[in-house]
C-alpha cells in the first residue's frame, strides 16, 4: 500500500489533519490492499477526530443567539498528491472489519474517479466486469458478487491476480 504523509491542508474549520489512529488505519488499510491492484495510487490520508469542527447551528430563543454543535464524526480525509481535489469520508470508530465495510464502498468511489484509475473496477469481480460489493458475512467484511451474490474473500484477502 503507497501512503503519502498526511494532508497539509484540510478546510480549515477542521484544523490540521492528523495520522490515522490505529483503529482507522487498520481497516483503511484492508481496503487498500484490495484496491491497489492491479496498478497502485498513491494517496495522502489524514484524519480528524469529533468535535473538530462545528457544522450545525441552531437558533435558540433562550439564549437569543444561534448556537454551535460539534461535529460528531470522525473524518477520513483522502487525496491524491498534486491533485486539488479533496474527499473527506465521516466514519464511526469500530473494529478493523466494521471500519473496512464502512469505507469499501467510499473508497471504490475515490479509486473510479481517480486521474489514474479512473473508471476502474476495484475489486474486479472474478469473471465479470462490474467490481465486487462489500458485505457482512460470518461476523467479517466480505467482497461478494453483486449479480450472483457469491461470496468471494475477505475484505483485504484479494487473491493474487
Amino acid at each position: 500500500m503507497r501512503v503519502e504523509p498526511p494532508l497539509p491542508d484540510i478546510p480549515a474549520v477542521y484544523g490540521p489533519a492528523q495520522p490515522l489512529p490505529e483503529w482507522l488505519a487498520a481497516g483503511v488499510e484492508r481496503v487498500l490492499r484490495d484496491l491497489q491492484r492491479p496498478r497502485p495510487l498513491a494517496l495522502r490520508l489524514g484524519w480528524t477526530p469529533p468535535g473538530a469542527a462545528s457544522l450545525y447551528a441552531m437558533w435558540s430563543r433562550e439564549a437569543r443567539r444561534p448556537l454551535s454543535v460539534a461535529d460528531p464524526f470522525h473524518h477520513l480525509w483522502v487525496q491524491e498528491p498534486g491533485d486539488d481535489r479533496l474527499t473527506g469520508l465521516s466514519v464511526d470508530e469500530g473494529s478493523p472489519a466494521e471500519v473496512a465495510l464502512a469505507l469499501a464502498d467510499e473508497l471504490q468511489v475515490v479509486f473510479a474517479e481517480s486521474s489514474v484509475t479512473w473508471g476502474g473496477v476495484r475489486p474486479a469481480c472474478p469473471g465479470h466486469p462490474h467490481p465486487a460489493e462489500a458485505d457482512w458475512h460470518a461476523g467479517d467484511a466480505w467482497w461478494r458478487c453483486p449479480q450472483t451474490r457469491a461470496w468471494l474473500w475477505r475484505v483485504g484477502e484479494a487473491p493474487d491476480p
